[in-house]
């Protein structure tokens, strides 16, 4: 320490003259009153030596009144627990080599948009734009020479021009579906970036909690989104067992919170949380950031391999999308005719809530009315997780039979108290689900159904097979329900190790939309 004060009496000039360079709200004396008694009184982990942090907050879009209590939070964290010192900016030229040599790690204080840019692309003459894209190399090498970036919430509404910055971050969002007290699961027990959260029960927060979902085909990279479990060390995500996430636009219902991922020889530690002033005096979150300040600055050593895909057991699944969205390619019909599936959009007839207006449109696959056939796919599935969204008008009823043999039911029973084996989610004439989850006629409902193939011995059956867990809307219904035959109105094909995934068609009108199944690689 005695060797580096030299260096720091020198950045105390340094550190001053910067601090001038952000102009802003004044945080209030109360808001700071209640920042400090939030924060922690101690590190993580004591620093190996003396750390010096970038505060970044400069926004090309939208820009959150959040920041200033956000700058002041961090600010007060590094003084509080001696942990680093800050600096908080908007000026770009903190990019240039000679500035970014002075830190140990940044922070994306809810950047967004092209957060190095003064002027549009078409007003910067060519020796600004030389400038610009150096000062975006300097960034990369920072992170990439062993140093850290640690982003709240909007930095990852950034350079979505950038493939590098996307990677880096982890994520573009691409919409807040969520503006409401949502439950947040912890993905990584045991991990020092969550050991202030209860690994058991989780926590709820209200926020404006992101999604990380495909993007538009037609847009920069093709729609690349860089969001990725294979490559991110997910820590907190959205508690799809407690809360209806039909909202989002993933079909995997993955919407993470924070994660942590190496990029070259640095660090990053992301976190959706930020939104909302008071997220900066909430003091799990701010031990969280803490923690994960110190990740990045090299001091707290953290296991960063990837999760891989939302639930361990899936880690090494393949993901298969049997519909394509177009066509009834891939599909069989139990009888060739009297079928009414057709590829479409379902909508409530206006006139009648009992039937569906279908636009002649991709995207769905719609049995129209009833009274026609069961259709099923081509290939065949062992153990699998099914992640399905579907629609039922008024008094409709359909079912979805894993290996075309064991039924989880699709009915309308919206408004009633008690569900029984043949309403929506019992396993049919089997098992009741735990509470009655369904929506209304005409919403937007989703399955999660993990199921477990039936073992045989050469042709001799040593294991019935299991719906290990199903939830609806976001409820956990049925776990570990042994299915010890198929069930009513099967495809007749008798138990096997695989069998298709069909539909019941030959009762009322139901859509289905973003089918995927994960199976074993």
């Amino acid at each position: 320490m005695v060797r580096r004060l030299p260096l720091l009496i020198c950045l105390t000039a340094f550190y001053a003259f910067l601090a001038t360079s952000v102009s802003g709200a004044e945080v209030r004396a109360d808001v700071i009153a209640r920042i400090n008694d939030a924060l922690p009184d101690k590190v993580v982990v004591e620093p190996q030596v003396a750390r010096h942090v970038l505060l970044y907050s400069r926004t090309g879009g939208f820009r959150h009144a959040s920041i200033e209590t956000g700058a002041k939070s961090f600010q007060m964290l590094g003084e509080k627990t001696r942990a680093f010192t800050t600096v908080h900016s908007e000026d770009p030229s903190m990019f240039d080599q000679e500035n970014l040599d002075q830190f140990d790690a940044i922070v994306m204080l809810n950047v967004t948009g092209d957060f190095l840019a003064t002027k549009k692309p078409e007003e910067m003459t060519d020796e600004e734009k030389a400038t610009h894209e150096k000062r975006r190399g300097n960034l990369l090498e920072f992170v990439e020479s062993g140093k850290g970036v640690l982003g709240t919430h909007s930095s990852t509404d950034a350079f979505y021009n950038w493939k590098e910055y996307g990677d880096m971050m982890g994520g573009w969002f691409t919409g807040h579906p969520w503006h409401t007290d949502v439950p947040i699961k912890v993905d990584s027990p045991d991990h020092p970036l969550t050991a202030m959260f209860d690994a058991n029960a989780g926590f709820n927060i209200k926020d404006e909690i992101y999604q990380f979902a495909p993007r538009n085909a037609e847009g920069v990279y093709g729609g690349y989104q860089p969001y990725d479990r294979s490559k991110l060390r997910v820590l907190l995500s959205l508690d799809q067992e407690k809360f209806d996430v039909s909202l989002g636009a993933r079909n995997d219902a993955d919407y993470a919170i924070s994660w942590i991922r190496e990029f070259g020889k640095g660090r990053i530690f992301y976190s959706v949380l930020g939104h909302n002033e008071f997220i900066f005096y909430t003091p799990t979150v701010m031990q969280h950031y803490l923690a994960g300040m110190q990740y990045v600055l090299g001091d707290l050593q953290a296991d960063a391999t990837p999760s891989g895909r939302l639930a361990g057991e899936l880690q090494t699944a393949k993901s298969i999308e049997p519909f394509n969205k177009e066509n009834l390619k891939g599909w069989r019909l139990k009888h060739a005719s009297g079928s009414h599936w057709v590829v479409g959009r379902a909508t409530l007839d206006s006139e009648d809530p009992g039937k569906f207006t279908v636009e002649d449109k991709p995207g769905e696959l719609v049995n129209a009315q009833g009274g026609g056939v069961d259709i099923f796919t081509d290939e065949r599935f062992g153990d699998c997780r099914l992640q399905i969204e579907l629609m039922v008008p008024k008094g409709s009823n359909s079912g979805i039979y894993l290996h075309g043999n064991y039924e989880v039911q699709v009915f309308d029973s919206w408004g009633k108290q008690e569900a029984g084996p043949a309403d929506i989610g019992g396993i049919y004439g089997a098992a009741a689900p735990k509470e009655n989850a369904a929506k209304e006629p005409g919403q937007w409902q989703q399955f999660i159904i993990d199921f477990k193939a039936p073992r045989f011995e050469g042709d001799k059956k040593v294991a019935n097979a299991m719906f290990e867990r199903v939830i609806l809307n976001g409820k956990t219904i049925h776990e570990n329900v042994e299915v010890s035959g198929p069930t009513g109105g099967n495809l007749g094909l008798g138990e096997a190790a695989t069998g298709p995934l069909m539909f019941q068609g030959d009762h009322g009108a139901v859509s289905y939309r973003n089918i995927q199944l994960f199976v074993p690689q």
